[in-house]
């Protein structure tokens, strides 16, 4: 969709929901409220991060006041420069006329949210937009602060609230949009379809995402996928690269799927004489090859940096395997990512007999 065909669909929808006459609105307003506040997620979250609601937005400020009335940890967002920062408040007495006319926290008597207190699974979004779809796709108002926001904390789960007619079959999304994980309307919670299924994946990338569902981290993952190039027994080989995981050992560095990329490699090509210099020179060209069509794809192929973290080192303990961590987390279409470029390279460079 060309640029202003896309501000034209934005205008539309803002008409669509502008259109809706103030008892409409209060009514939609009640019951996407109610909605939320017997929703499981949201009972069960420890950060609620809101949008304050702004002219004809799906309203917030009914379900600010009743979470701190709660004493739940409630954070609002400030516009800094291109940035959007969530600050801490504990009343909406903390609010202030900001940036467009919209209220946001008093810098005086309100403090930035601390992430590392909260546990990224009980972290809350819900974001403001002009229109959605039901595979998560989100249309803003076209200065990005929430793109950049959940570009960075790709761990939260963000659910958008709206009316029901900002529900729309198809959003137009560029790359850089960010999808959310459900949309609330006053007529119901819809979950985002798993956005992945829109990816084809070969036989050895779909092997290697079944393995990670079966609780192998993810270098063991793409290294079994490949197991019939080796003679070891599939324990063998998940003993030998299990340090790896988490950019290994969760210390967040190189991506745990890269890693099992240079391990089978390694395993097909690789050298063992220590004085074969151009052998040498040659594997780490591989490396470096595969290294970068990883980091062509992904942008990146150190682990913090795919997941958005901040902190270099993470806890040693694993999180549960859910469903909702294998939506919250890219790690399976990384996986397959890196699966299938490794089989694309073995059929463009055929090995000899392993």
């Amino acid at each position: 969709m060309e640029l202003e065909e896309k501000k034209a669909f934005r205008k539309r929808m803002q008409r669509l929901r502008e259109e809706l006459t103030p008892q409409e609105r209060a009514a939609a307003d009640q019951k996407r409220n109610a909605r939320v506040l017997s929703w499981q997620r949201y009972q069960e979250a420890e950060l609620l991060l809101f949008y304050v609601s702004y002219r004809s937005e799906a309203d917030t400020r009914e379900l600010i006041q009743r979470a701190l009335e709660e004493g739940r940890r409630v954070a609002v967002p400030r516009v800094e420069g291109e940035e959007l920062v969530f600050y801490r408040i504990t009343s909406l007495s903390q609010l202030v006329e900001g940036y467009r006319g919209i209220l946001e926290p008093d810098v005086q008597c309100a403090g930035p949210v601390c992430y590392e207190e909260v546990p990224a699974e009980k972290v809350l979004v819900f974001a403001p937009g002009c229109a959605f779809d039901r595979n998560g796709g989100r249309m803003g108002y076209g200065g990005g602060f929430y793109d950049r926001f959940l570009q960075k904390h790709p761990e939260f789960y963000c659910a958008a609230l709206a009316f029901a007619v900002q529900l729309v079959e198809k959003v137009p999304c560029e790359e850089w949009d960010k999808r959310v994980s459900c949309v609330i309307t006053e007529q119901e919670i819809t979950e985002a379809g798993e956005t992945m299924e829109e990816v084809k994946y070969g036989a050895r990338a779909e092997r290697a995402m079944e393995l990670f569902k079966e609780g192998y981290n993810c270098t063991q993952s793409v290294v079994l996928a490949f197991a019939d190039y080796y003679k070891e027994s599939t324990e063998e080989l998940a003993a030998m690269v299990c340090s790896f995981g988490g950019g290994m050992g969760r210390l967040r560095e190189v991506c745990g799927a890269v890693s099992g990329i240079f391990f089978v490699i390694g395993r097909i090509y690789g050298y063992s004489d220590p004085k074969a210099r151009d052998k040498k020179a040659e594997h780490y060209a591989r490396v470096q090859e595969l290294a970068g069509r990883f980091r062509e794809k992904n942008g990146a192929i150190v682990c913090r940096e795919l997941l958005g973290l901040t902190e270099r080192v993470s806890t040693p303990v694993p999180e549960e395997r859910t469903q909702e961590y294998y939506k919250k987390r890219p790690c399976m279409a990384l996986i397959g990512d890196a699966a299938e470029i490794l089989e694309q390279y073995i059929a463009e460079h055929k090995p000899d007999a392993v």
